[in-house]
């Protein structure tokens, strides 16, 4: 599993209300011109100009990584997906674990599991494995390696993409607005919560600028201690660095039913003893796979946050 960026997050709300990490997508994403009256063959495009064409509605449908797991598994018939990731049936990672679990076939990282399934449309992420794209298109089927997925612009651009090229654009679309209202729901309080500065914490990692994190901070209307100190993306810290830091709370991710012993093992790092937010409490623990969400599920971290933050009411 890769250190990805530190999760979390998708936003909009009263433009008046909102920062700019709440604010619907104006980017120049290549494929934001999409309409769901395209016919096919449908086309997508990557941030360095290289394209890849859906010939026709996919009927055996691979998602080799857990967000388009997570999306499929929202928007598409199950009878059109050939395989999932492994990785979705983990419940450390996949907050879809339960459900991809009950799917009958599931791919690993080697290309040759994702070749046996006979897939028409193979998603990938951007670092998957090179040597599937030609192990796989080979017989003729398309390969999509999706990108931008480090801001929750990029995630609701990225389940649109997703509904386009399989020809489920009104379900994806469906997706993206439920998601959305219910990080609306959580920016409305958010000048309550303007005095909280967090910081991701997982196993040595934070979470800086230009991270689904800090977006669904911008949303919830807490700091980012991390991106507030110049950071940038997931950045490795020793721990005696947190002290410079100093925030009001840290947000760990934990597994279901280990929140006693996560404490435990946090509390067992030297640095972490000396932490003021550590010695007041301030920890912050939600589900890791939210915390890990790069997909609409990453509304549910926002929720968590706004609801620990409430119930603290002041730093």
């Amino acid at each position: 599993m890769s250190r990805r960026n530190a999760s979390a997050p998708t936003l909009l709300l009263l433009a008046a209300l909102l920062t700019p990490g709440c604010k619907p997508a104006t980017t120049a994403d290549p494929n934001a011109h999409h309409s769901r009256s395209d016919p096919f063959p449908r086309r997508y495009a990557t941030p360095t100009g290289e394209t890849s064409s859906v010939p026709a509605p996919p009927q055996r449908i691979v998602s080799a990584t857990l967000f388009t797991d997570a999306v499929l598994l929202a928007i598409c018939p199950r009878a059109r997906i050939a395989a999932l990731h492994e990785v979705s049936t983990k419940p450390m990672f996949s907050p879809v674990a339960e459900e991809s679990r009950r799917f009958p076939h599931h791919v690993t990282a080697d290309p040759e599991s994702v070749r046996i399934m006979r897939p028409d449309l193979v998603f990938l992420a951007s670092f998957s494995d090179k040597r599937a794209d030609a192990l796989v298109s080979g017989d003729g089927c398309t390969v999509v390696r999706l990108h931008g997925l480090s801001s929750l612009a990029g995630i609701r651009q990225s389940i649109r993409d997703v509904g386009y090229l399989i020809g489920c654009d009104e379900a994806a679309e469906r997706v993206v607005a439920t998601m959305q209202e219910r990080l609306d729901r959580v920016a409305l309080r958010r000048a309550r919560r303007r005095a909280w500065r967090l910081l991701s914490w997982d196993s040595g990692f934070v979470a800086g600028k230009g991270t689904v994190f800090d977006d669904v901070l911008a949303c919830v209307g807490a700091r980012n201690a991390a991106a507030e100190r110049g950071l940038s993306g997931a950045v490795r810290l020793e721990q005696e660095q947190l002290l410079g830091l100093d925030p009001d709370a840290l947000v760990v991710g934990v597994a279901p039913g280990d929140e006693a012993g996560a404490r435990q093992r946090l509390l067992q790092l030297s640095g972490m003893r000396h932490l003021p937010a550590v010695q007041r409490g301030r920890i912050a623990f939600v589900p890791n796979p939210l915390l890990l969400s790069t997909s609409h599920h990453v509304a549910g971290l926002a929720e968590k946050l706004a609801t620990i933050l409430d119930d603290w009411k002041n730093p």
